[in-house]
């Protein structure tokens, strides 16, 4: 969720900009300062209050009945951060008073909000810390009893480093992205523009049109970005790299990857990912723990599900998910306020009321649709390895299932996750090996996970259609509403 908590805080505050909002409260800016920062402080240091105490009664009784408490905790911290930097940007002006000092530049005001939240989440982690390295000091011995490779635990700074870099920086690079392409749109239209008189009636569409074209750009572009933020190197030659090519050449078709590349964390992530939308920028990435843990069956079942996510176009339909459903839910309740109170639109109330339900709505939808592709992907690697096994279509085999399931058990306890723990965009991986066993036998050309991704795809492109449909709507009666409530 950590991903999702950055996005709903920048999206506030881009909201924020764009609403232009009557101020409700009238504070002056040091007290916006302290009633932002403070209580993100008192809720981040009160969770990592709490898991240092419960590290300490593991190191002295061996006692870890405050673990899972801490656990949930700590997620309730997080929550209460993002929540409590919502009520500082729309209720205490914090970006209004930051903006007093900086100028009108909305990206040096933007990164500065999110200043508070981004180090009340590491101080968040940094509570976590004493107990995630005497796990892995724990992890240690089995280790070179394995005869696996081990690493140095590392410092408190350096295992902060490593979240934020591979964990906040993640989504923060592509947001500031498109947020520096939008605001330096801004500005040039300001310069050739300086009055709305001046403005002529195709600017505004013009300047959302290449808006719209330099976010996907800076998307695209991303990947270049994040390889270097994240510690990677391209794979060596040898056996395991050729084996890991032949799934992206495999019996599922051909799939444009440039590069595999070794992510290294330092022992401390199990992790795989595919980067890039684009055949020249896309990398599969995966971490060193991973490939040091995992049999190589199981890797390559690993890097077929990955190699799914891009042969099924998998980052295309949540895009268009995400898109539809927001001009679904957001432009359809404003159209719903307009038509029935139309008074009631530029409220405070009306305003944060539907930026809510639309915001809730796109993630509940967005995490149905991510579950379904999760098992298609798993689906996928099981076919890539039965195929493998039997130079062809045909029934899922039992082996093939079994190095699947095998991986999602690994990666699992790699990560210290039980089997069931549910999760918003992958479900539980109990769950997932439940789906892959039932196909055992199944023709793999007519898997259930394949059926219900066809099934969830259709409904994309119908809310879709639906949301743009409405969108066009909204931003036509627009400027009628605003002539009809104008004074």
């Amino acid at each position: 969720m950590l991903h999702v908590s950055l996005i709903i805080c920048w999206a506030v505050l881009h909201a924020n900009d764009l609403a232009e909002l009557p101020r409700p409260l009238g504070l002056a800016a040091p007290i916006a300062l302290a009633l932002a920062i403070l209580p993100q402080l008192v809720i981040a240091g009160g969770a990592a209050s709490l898991t240092t105490l419960a590290s300490r009664r593991l190191a002295r009784a061996g006692r870890t009945d405050w673990l899972a408490a801490s656990d949930i905790v700590n997620a309730l911290a997080r929550i209460g951060v993002v929540g409590w930097h919502i009520v500082a940007v729309v209720l205490l002006q914090w970006q209004a008073s930051i903006r007093a000092v900086t100028g009108g530049l909305s990206l040096v005001d933007q990164a500065i909000a999110l200043l508070p939240v981004i180090f009340a989440l590491l101080l968040i982690d940094a509570g976590s810390y004493p107990v995630e390295r005497r796990i892995r000091e724990a992890a240690l011995v089995r280790a070179l009893d394995e005869g696996r490779p081990v690493h140095a635990v590392p410092s408190l700074p350096r295992w902060l480093t490593t979240r934020f870099r591979h964990g906040m920086a993640t989504v923060l690079v592509p947001l500031f992205l498109i947020a520096a392409w939008v605001e330096g749109l801004d500005l040039a239209a300001s310069g050739l523009w300086p009055t709305q008189e001046d403005e002529p009636a195709w600017a505004p569409w013009a300047l959302s049109g290449m808006q719209l074209i330099g976010a996907v750009g800076a998307l695209a572009l991303t990947p270049l970005l994040l390889r270097r933020v994240w510690d990677t190197v391209r794979i060596q030659p040898g056996e395991l790299r050729e084996r890991l090519v032949r799934v992206c050449d495999g019996p599922n078709g051909r799939v444009g990857i440039s590069a595999i590349l070794i992510w290294r964390t330092s022992g401390q992530i199990a992790n795989a990912a595919v980067l890039g939308m684009l055949p020249g920028i896309r990398y599969i990435v995966l971490t060193d723990k991973l490939i040091e843990s995992l049999p190589e069956p199981e890797l390559e079942a690993v890097v077929a599900h990955e190699v799914a996510h891009v042969k099924r176009h998998h980052i295309v339909w949540l895009g268009a998910g995400v898109l539809g459903c927001v001009g679904l839910a957001g432009s359809g309740l404003a159209l719903a306020v307009r038509a029935v109170a139309p008074g009631l639109e530029h409220t405070v109330l009306s305003q944060a009321t539907i930026s809510i339900a639309a915001l809730t709505l796109t993630l509940v939808f967005l995490g149905y649709i991510s579950r379904r592709f999760e098992r298609q992907a798993d689906a996928f690697a099981a076919r890539h390895l039965s195929r493998l096994e039997s130079n062809g279509p045909g029934p899922l085999s039992e082996s093939a299932v079994s190095h699947v399931a095998g991986a999602l058990r690994r990666v699992a306890r790699l990560n210290g996750s039980p089997l069931r723990r549910w999760g918003w965009r992958h479900g539980s991986i109990a769950e997932r090996i439940g789906v892959l066993t039932r196909a055992v036998g199944i023709d793999d050309t007519r898997l259930p996970a394949d059926r219900a991704a066809r099934r969830v795809q259709a409904l994309i492109v119908a809310i879709f259609v639906t949301g743009t449909g409405l969108t066009i709507a909204d931003l036509a009666t627009y400027p009628e509403t605003n002539e009809s409530i104008a004074p």
